[in-house]
């Protein structure tokens, strides 16, 4: 393997210490992500609970009109870009995350 380059022989890439660093910071980011989610998500569920609403099958069956659709889409966008943003921070040293 070349160490300028985080080749090893037969021309597969390897993972520098900057980008397995970069790589932990980005699997924080989404567990952070995820997790905030999911808290909102069950304090959610537990009060329309106890108001009587069975919301899961609702949400199960629910299909996103187009105004939702694009707001669902610019969060999907905004939590990959979160993601993606710690993968190509500076000092990615082995080119597998170049943009």
């Amino acid at each position: 393997m070349s160490a300028a380059d985080n080749t090893a022989p037969g021309g597969q890439r390897i993972l520098g210490s900057q980008d397995v660093h970069n790589l932990g910071k980005a699997l924080l980011t989404l567990t952070s992500e995820l997790w905030l989610m999911r808290d909102r998500m069950m304090v959610l569920e537990h009060i329309l609970e106890t108001k009587g609403l069975d919301v899961a099958a609702l949400v199960d069956a629910h299909v996103p009109d187009a105004k939702l659709q694009a707001k669902l889409d610019a969060e999907r966008k905004r939590i990959t870009e979160a993601v993606m943003g710690v993968l190509l921070d500076e000092g990615n040293t082995s080119g597998v995350f170049d943009r």
